[in-house]
């Protein structure tokens, strides 16, 4: 059949369309609670004394009350047109409490949020307000209100979070209905018609339907046709028939083909949706509220020498309905279905929460991420900040140095494609062999990618560490060529379990998330196997001497004072932190003068030079050469001065065997080491 084959060429087109407007239909119609609604009758205090006398007309209607706004008292006023409505009733509505979307002709009356309220046919609207810039309200015109006694004023009532609700009576829905709202500033009404939406109501608020629903024709979630029928205007313009309609939570919507490609866009149910002409036709995706019952629509036309708008009707025929054989449908971001929760025990710079079809979204540091299996479909309406990253992944390009251990502890070398350093800037001698036979690609710094040999080789993540965001133009780059980008916190954990918890979400985007938690699971073990063998506490320095002189030191409370704990010893200084905010929040280490760190560290016992930026010191005669005040320090009259060994930056998830070794050193226990080096 020939239209089902052109639309079937255009599913993929169509997913993310219509997944859009499911979003807006959600939520529409829904039955809640959500307002604590103020009493019909409720007025303030003050106004209830004074109506109790009788006598409040004379006092207060000739004077506060009295005034009327002037049309040049309105800063925007627009008329609300309900002539092509039909009025709704309370009797034609079912008992309960709906949220309802309003229109609002006063610009300054701000309402946040409408919820319905039907009880035996009458209807009362709660207005959640987003200001407070009126003290009443009156169900009638400013000038009714003006000459009406007070004890018909209608007051606020303030909810939990301070904000006013007015509770007022509703005529009729889809129909322009007069209120009046007083200023206590101004101290004049002003005119406020407002009407209330029956198309924001699901079907199930009606007695009688007026559709033909989803839940009534029993129909599943998926793709299906139906054939459609336009009516209106000149009776030239078409739509093709059947067109593909999706179905999913009960809610419906229409791939709408037009005959012509001078339609631009068309509004349905007052939400505007614009064409797609790309196909040589107008197309649309727009909601689908029921079957047998004509919507009315308008469409815009570009035809003629001015575009204008033309009220049409539509009716699908649900006698129609037929399979589409097999369409896949994404699920919608806001409303996938959470089914967990990654277990974590100590890390704290990410987090992620599995929903269904193996998706899960993470957040890390200030960043989200949606991990989506290659298998399943990218959920429509994702948010723009939020990063997909399909899985598994397979061609990498790890720019950030301490991330690599992960994929090599998981034995998944082979999903890196590209590094961010040079062979001969790698610790692990596979990693560095990989690297100088080209197998892993060494495609420039994190800052200064070959944007060409990514993309020519096909990358599908790019793994950075926090120094991507001093180069903010490169990450929107690599962003802008479909390559992710997902940024690793692991030096901000406070607990170096902590870091090497990161292994799972590296398991989770490769595959091999079973591996990964075997791995932290066996590393804790490892971990509490450690026992200090000095009960004394030695206090331990931990730091490095910049070109400039100044000295780094790690912040208190970071993850290498917290090994220096579990080995036994006592980190110092304990008592500095950052001056400046922003290094407060961007760095795990901050820098001090040696005079400073000479008063707050000299009696330590133990000091561990930080080889990481500067390189390791061949001597203790190398490290105090143009630093004489070191020279000063207990560590180093007693002997016990140590540094770290290049390797120890980059094995990431090495935290097991660098607590035993400061366990040793600690202890007293001299011998050779992975990590550390005792400098004599």
């Amino acid at each position: 059949m020939k239209i089902r084959s052109e639309y079937k060429k255009r599913t993929a087109t169509m997913l993310a369309a219509v997944m859009t407007v499911m979003a807006l239909l959600a939520g529409c119609g829904e039955t809640t609670n959500v307002h604590d609604a103020p009493d019909t009758s409720a007025v303030t205090k003050a106004v209830k004394e004074r109506t109790a006398s009788g006598n409040i007309w004379e006092e207060e209607s000739k004077g506060k009350f009295g005034n009327v706004a002037s049309d040049s008292d309105y800063s925007a006023k627009e008329e609300l047109d309900d002539s092509k409505l039909t009025p709704i009733t309370g009797a034609e509505l079912k008992d309960g409490q709906y949220l309802i979307d309003s229109e609002c002709s006063y610009s300054m009356f701000k309402i946040a949020d409408s919820l319905l309220d039907v009880k035996n046919g009458s209807m009362e609207a709660t207005l959640l307000m987003d200001s407070n810039s009126f003290e009443y309200m009156y169900a009638g015109t400013a000038g009714e209100a003006s000459k009406a006694k007070t004890d018909s004023y209608i007051a606020f009532e303030k909810n939990e979070s301070g904000a006013q609700l007015y509770r007022i009576p509703v005529e009729a829905l889809d129909k322009s209905l007069s209120y009046a709202a007083y200023s206590s500033e101004k101290e004049k009404w002003y005119d406020v018609a407002l009407m209330f939406l029956s198309s924001s109501l699901s079907e199930e608020a009606f007695k009688v339907a007026r559709y033909t629903t989803v839940s009534a024709l029993g129909l599943e979630d998926g793709f299906y046709y139906v054939d459609v029928k336009l009516e209106g205007g000149t009776g030239k313009a078409s739509v093709m028939s059947p067109s593909m309609i999706s179905v999913r939570e009960g809610m419906v919507a229409a791939m709408l083909m037009w005959s012509s490609d001078k339609y631009d866009y068309m509004i349905v149910d007052g939400q505007r949706y614009d064409a797609d002409t790309s196909a040589g036709q107008s197309e649309f995706v727009i909601p689908v509220r029921g079957f047998d019952h004509k919507i009315d629509v308008i469409a815009d036309t570009t035809a003629m020498s001015k575009p204008h708008e033309i009220e049409y009707t539509l009716y699908f025929d649900s006698a129609t309905i037929q399979s589409a054989d097999g369409g896949v449908m994404p699920s919608m971001y806001e409303s996938l279905k959470k089914k967990g929760k990654m277990s974590l025990k100590y890390a704290k710079q990410f987090s992620a929460d599995e929903y269904e079809d193996g998706i899960y979204k993470v957040k890390a540091g200030d960043e989200e991420y949606l991990i989506v299996p290659k298998e399943t479909a990218v959920p429509s309406n994702v948010p723009e900040e939020v990063t997909v990253i399909r899985t598994p992944v397979e061609n990498a390009y790890m720019a950030s140095t301490s991330s690599m251990d992960f994929f090599k502890e998981l034995g998944i070398l082979d999903k890196v494609g590209f590094a961010g350093a040079e062979a001969d800037k790698w610790t692990d001698s596979q990693v560095s062999s990989m690297v100088k036979a080209g197998k892993i690609k060494y495609v420039g710094k994190y800052d200064a990618p070959e944007y060409e040999s990514l993309i020519t080789g096909k990358a599908d993540l790019a793994v950075e560490n926090t120094m991507i965001y001093h180069s903010p133009d490169t990450k929107e780059k690599l962003e802008e060529l479909s390559i992710p980008v997902i940024v690793d916190m692991t030096s901000y954990e406070t607990d170096p379990r902590g870091r090497v918890e990161w292994i799972k979400l590296y398991g989770l985007l490769t595959g091999k998330y079973d591996e990964a938690v075997k791995f932290f699971d066996e590393s804790c073990t490892e971990i509490a196997a450690v026992k200090p063998s000095s009960k004394q506490k030695p206090k331990v320095a931990y730091f490095y001497v910049s070109p400039k002189g100044h000295v780094g030191v790690r912040k208190p409370g970071d993850y290498i004072s917290k090994e220096i704990e579990m080995a036994g010893g006592k980190y110092i200084p304990a008592d500095v932190k950052a001056t400046d905010e922003d290094d407060e929040k961007e760095s795990s280490s901050m820098e001090m003068s040696m005079e400073d760190f000479f008063l707050k560290a000299k009696d330590a016992d133990i000091i561990i030079y930080n080889s990481t930026l500067y390189g390791m010191p061949a001597s203790v005669a190398d490290l105090t050469k143009d630093t004489s005040l070191l020279s000063e320090f207990k560590a180093v009259k007693d002997g016990r001065v140590y540094a770290t060994k290049d390797n120890m930056f980059q094995d990431t998830s090495a935290a097991a065997e660098v607590i035993t070794e400061l366990a040793d050193i600690v202890g007293g226990q001299d011998r050779s080491m992975t990590y550390f080096q005792k400098l004599k």
